[in-house]
C-alpha cells in the first residue's frame, strides 16, 4: 500500500493558516506523501524519526541516545511509509504546538 500523490487542490502548504484548515489525518497523509518523494533511505528515517523523539524527551540528546533509539525504530519493523507517516505526524504535532521539544534554557 504506497503512497499516493495528493489531489491538486490539496497541495500541501505549511503556513498556520492551512494547518489550521485541514483535519490532521489529511495534513499528515500529505506530507507524509513528500516526503517519500525526497528520496530518503531507510535508515536515514529511522534517523530523522529517533532524533525527534529525542528531542522532545530530552533537552540535549547525544549522538549515542539518537542512535539507541534509532536501532529501536530499525528494529520494530515498520514500513518505509509508516516511517513517513510517522515522520510527518511528529513534525505537524510540533508545528501544532501539540508536542513540544524540550528547550535547553527556560526563562
Amino acid at each position: 500500500n504506497r503512497l499516493v500523490e495528493p489531489e491538486k487542490d490539496q497541495q500541501f502548504d505549511d503556513s498556520e493558516e492551512y494547518l489550521g484548515e485541514k483535519d490532521l489525518k489529511a495534513q499528515v497523509k500529505e506530507a507524509a506523501y513528500y516526503l517519500s518523494q525526497k528520496g530518503y533511505n531507510y535508515n536515514d528515517l529511522c534517523w530523522i524519526l529517533a532524533e525527534n523523539i529525542q528531542k522532545i524527551n530530552l533537552s540535549m540528546p547525544s549522538i549515542e541516545d539518537i542512535k539507541r533509539k534509532a536501532e529501536e525504530v530499525f528494529s520494530s519493523s515498520c514500513t518505509y511509509d509508516e516511517l513517513c507517516w510517522l515522520n510527518s505526524e511528529m513534525e505537524i504535532l510540533i508545528k501544532k504546538s501539540y508536542l513540544e521539544k524540550e528547550k535547553k534554557f527556560q526563562y
